[in-house]
């Protein structure tokens, strides 16, 4: 794998990106001919890992580094 430059962004940013991700993704889900339960199912799905995501880098940079940044 190559090596990931880390860029710092505010919070803010990050909210802004995982909204248009999610957007992006229920844009896709609900065009396609998904049942609805599954539909359900991937929106929850990736809601849960991204929260869980952001969630991990913020407590390890913010443990790290005497703070709150969070780098992506």
């Amino acid at each position: 794998m190559d090596k990931q430059e880390w860029k710092k962004i505010d919070a803010l940013e990050l909210l802004e990106r995982v909204q248009k991700l999610y957007r992006d993704i229920m844009d896709v889900c609900t065009s396609s001919d998904l049942p609805p339960i599954l539909v359900i199912g991937v929106l929850d799905s990736v809601k849960t890992r991204v929260h869980i995501m952001v969630n991990t880098a913020a407590l390890v940079e913010g443990s790290y580094r005497g703070n709150s940044d969070i780098y992506v």
